[in-house]
């Protein structure tokens, strides 16, 4: 039943597409970030996003609605970065993956160009907005209440096989999404909306730190803190902050603690340095290497 039902919604976004590509545009946003098809086995397997893609690409020629063929200066600076690794991919050291890696990556950007192309008046923005958090906020919903049910004793992952499959990478998705939400909360008139985002956003920081990636609790404190400082009730802001980590770091197991607890001595943790040699080893190549 689920794979009748996507497979009819992902062939009517298709359709629809055609004749007015920015609802395709919201389509591939939704298919690549929640993948929604990889619930069902028969779909996982298939072209899913290609296909919206190439109807999208279609549409872009095809429609006659607007269009705003001016990048602007965020688009000039992705061009000339695509056009960058383009330049660097024959002088890399590996060009067998790094080619595969580039495919990857100009399927990507060639579609956030034509998303600044195709979406332009506010009603656009806004719709995007609520695919992005709503498809990154459905796993933020689903972990935090699988961390509560579960008492915080296992670690909150990702949709398997996507880009935010393990849990420090969910754990940065759910993270990012937190002030996309109480954007669209700012933004809305109805009290049952807006009551829905901030539970939404509560789940996913508990979703977060239910991760129990190092990395996530330091990097939702600097968002909390950046929330704080730019709320206009920095003093009641600053309260229900402290209230819910208080409320939610008291819940988790010792366990989760004790993990935590290892960011003083970082430099005695093998995964920890691990990281920082790669940081390291990478700057280094690039110095190296500067084209590839």
């Amino acid at each position: 039943m689920l794979t009748a039902v996507l497979g009819l919604m992902i062939i009517a976004i298709a359709a629809i597409a055609i004749r007015h590509p920015w609802v395709g545009i919201l389509g591939w946003t939704w298919i690549s970030l929640m993948n929604p098809h990889i619930m069902s086995w028969r779909l996982a397997t298939m072209p899913v996003a290609a296909t919206v893609g190439g109807a999208v690409l279609i549409g872009l020629f095809v429609t006659a609605d607007k269009r705003n063929l001016t990048l602007g200066r965020e688009g000039v600076v992705l061009v000339l970065f695509m056009a960058w690794m383009t330049l660097t991919l024959p002088f890399s050291y590996h060009l067998a993956p790094s080619f595969d890696l580039w495919v990857r990556v100009m399927k990507i950007d060639l579609m956030i160009l034509v998303s600044l192309v195709l979406l332009h008046s506010r009603m656009h923005i806004m719709a995007l907005a609520w695919v992005v958090a709503g498809s990154i906020a459905f796993y933020g919903v689903k972990g935090g209440l699988f961390t509560l049910a579960s008492g915080g004793n296992y670690r909150v992952w990702g949709p398997e096989g996507t880009y935010i499959g393990g849990n420090n990478e969910v754990a940065l998705a759910l993270i990012m999404v937190i002030p996309l939400l109480q954007f669209l909360r700012l933004n809305s008139n109805s009290p049952w909306i807006k009551g829905g985002l901030l539970l939404a956003m509560l789940l996913c920081a508990v979703a977060a730190i239910g991760s129990q990636s190092r990395g996530a609790l330091l990097a939702i404190a600097a968002m909390g803190a950046v929330l704080w400082w730019r709320s206009r009730a920095r003093a009641r802001t600053l309260v229900v902050l402290l209230v819910v980590a208080v409320g939610v770091l008291s819940f988790m197991p010792d366990a989760y603690m004790d993990r935590m607890s290892t960011i003083q001595t970082y430099d005695q943790d093998a995964s920890a340095m691990q990281r920082i040699n790669a940081w390291h080893m990478a700057w280094n190549i690039a110095k190296d290497n500067l084209f590839g």
